[in-house]
């Protein structure tokens, strides 16, 4: 149940209370917010997201602090800087923005003063932290609610009504009529004024999922065919149509394609091939496929305190030399696809005394404690008797195969590379050590991409790699373990054919744009090399990849599924 308005301005007393003296930018910014959504019982993760990567108009490039697509853009700064350069500052990342990523809320903050601005309405509020009770009714959009004017007989309501008007007779004129007609306009009706109102969370999902998951020239898509669906109601199953009819689009604005089904899974595929139609991809702990496993990359839980930027790094071994033979170059999915340094202290294995040469270090691991003694997770208490360890510590000592954990729906293939110590993945990276090249090009091709679109879950519209869902569930090709040996030159023809080009970043040779003919070629080589491997005849799209690997699945996990024998009681 979403909280009163009394809960909320009581909890913002508290916030204001407790960031009173607060000031620093680099340091204390995604705690604020962190807490700051919780004063609506919202988690910040849930919906925004933290430095997200712009580029602007001019070509330069730049990070906005706090990202909430369509919703809010926030620029902070430490408390007594002028926010008129803040100003400026958001302005251009919302002009360099996507139509429909441009934020309606753009808040300016240094800790002290917020100045929160309404596009649509063209109103702006500035106020104090110590005032924010009395005005945070002003954030309402982070619960879903929303000041809108409507005017009478406004002609976007007038044209919505005639569209909806044309709906109806075009369906009636095909021969849906009665009662499934009128229930199904009044769903749309409902659907489309929920997404508008903020019930549906978060907003403009149900546009979003209407008009954003295919592009509307269909740039996106692999092949041909790209299915486009949305769910308006549900059946019981003994009520269920025994001929299931789907209609499948090549372009957001081409004429539908019919085809009829005896049966279909739950992903909207043919299931004519699974023993049980309605079989769900269902999260492992484990791998199901005999591959070794993925790890996450490493998570400190330090606030910020051991991770710098190179211009950080310097200066901060300016002042404590002894450090940098403790710095290992800290690569995330942002600095492996789009480039750019980042660094990490591991203080793991640094002896007392080597502390006690470091005394900056040594300031920086009491900043540590002290930051996870104020944390409500037991876990996290727990660690910080023990700051110079980290939450997860993965650091790798051979070379080691990356998979972003997000990356962009746009791209054809996830950029997928290898990285070698002294390199420390962070947590928004997986990894697998000693990784082999047919590994590698079993999951940079085609089938796997095809697995993580329709089994995968998504951030935002961008895929989200799934350790357990993806990884340790995807089918490998029946053949015998020396066959996939073959697939290493068309491994190794990828890797070329990105060293071919080395001023340029994974994000740049990934950009459907502006990939290179000769990594594109590479990879459409690697594609028909582990396709033949899973069947002789080609596939045509995607769907067809993902209903060959469902049959596969079902395979793969019955004897999981198969019911295991009583035993029985021996009689005494």
């Amino acid at each position: 149940m979403r909280l009163s308005w009394n809960e909320i301005r009581i909890r913002a007393a508290q916030f204001a209370q407790d960031w009173k003296d607060a000031g620093y930018e680099k340091g204390e910014t995604q705690s604020f917010y962190n807490e700051f959504f919780d004063i609506f019982d919202v988690k910040r993760r849930t919906v925004a997201r933290y430095e997200e990567h712009v580029q602007r108009l001019d070509n330069s490039r730049g990070f906005i602090d706090l990202f909430w697509p369509g919703v809010l853009l926030v620029e902070q700064k430490s408390a007594g800087v002028n926010l008129a350069a803040a100003r400026k500052q958001a302005g251009t990342y919302f002009d360099a923005l996507p139509e429909r990523d441009r934020p309606r809320y753009q808040l300016l903050c240094d800790f002290q003063t917020f100045e929160l601005l309404d596009r649509d309405e063209r109103e702006e509020v500035s106020f104090a932290l110590a005032d924010l009770p009395q005005h945070v009714e002003k954030f309402g959009f982070i619960l879903g609610v929303q000041k809108r004017t409507f005017r009478d007989q406004d002609p976007v309501n007038i044209e919505a009504s005639e569209r909806v008007g044309q709906l109806h007779d075009a369906l009636a004129a095909s021969g849906y009529t009665g009662h499934d007609l009128e229930q199904f306009l009044v769903r749309i009706v409902f659907c489309l004024f929920a997404d508008d109102t903020g019930i549906f969370e978060p907003r403009d999902i149900f546009f979003d999922f209407l008009e954003n998951r295919t592009q509307k020239d269909g740039s996106d898509a692999r092949g041909m065919a790209h299915v486009h669906v949305v769910i308006i109601g549900l059946t019981k199953r003994d009520d269920a149509q025994r001929e299931k009819r789907l209609f499948s689009y090549d372009h957001l604005k081409g004429e539908p394609h019919e085809s009829r089904h005896a049966a279909l899974s739950p992903y909207l595929f043919d299931a004519s091939g699974l023993a049980n139609p309605r079989i769900v991809v269902k999260e492992s702990v484990r791998t199901l496929n005999g591959l070794s496993p993925l790890l996450s990359g490493s998570q400190p839980i330090d606030n910020g305190n051991y991770i710098f930027n190179t211009d950080q790094r310097a200066a901060f071994l300016m002042e404590e030399p002894d450090a940098e033979k403790f710095m290992h170059p800290y690569i995330g999915a942002r600095e492996h696809i789009q480039g750019g340094g980042r660094w990490i202290l591991a203080l793991q294995d640094a002896s007392p005394a080597d502390l006690r040469a470091m005394p900056k270090v040594v300031e920086r691991m009491r900043a540590v404690k002290a930051f996870r003694t104020k944390s409500k997770r037991k876990s996290t208490l727990a660690l910080a008797d023990y700051p110079a360890q980290y939450n997860v510590t993965v650091i790798p000592t051979t070379p080691f195969l990356v998979v972003p954990e997000v990356s962009s729906e746009r791209r054809e293939y996830v950029p997928i590379g290898w990285l070698e110590p002294p390199v420390i993945p962070s947590n928004l990276v997986r990894i697998i050590e000693n990784a082999s090249k047919p590994v590698f090009a079993l999951l940079t091709s085609a089938m796997h991409v095809s697995w993580l679109h329709y089994i995968g879950g998504r951030l935002e519209s961008r895929y989200r790699y799934s350790i357990g869902l993806v990884y340790n569930t995807f089918p490998l090709p029946p053949v015998p373990a020396e066959r996939l040996q073959r697939l290493t030159p068309y491994a190794d023809a990828v890797l070329a054919a990105r060293a071919s080009h080395p001023n340029a970043t994974l994000a740049d040779l990934y950009d459907p744009d502006l990939m290179p003919v000769n990594l594109r070629k590479a990879h459409q080589a690697l594609d028909r090399a582990v396709d033949r491997l899973y069947r002789r005849s080609p596939f045509l799209f995607d769907r067809e990849r993902v209903e060959h690997l469902l049959v596969l699945y079902e395979k793969m996990i019955a004897p999981l599924s198969a019911p295991k024998p009583k035993r029985r009681r021996r009689r005494s």
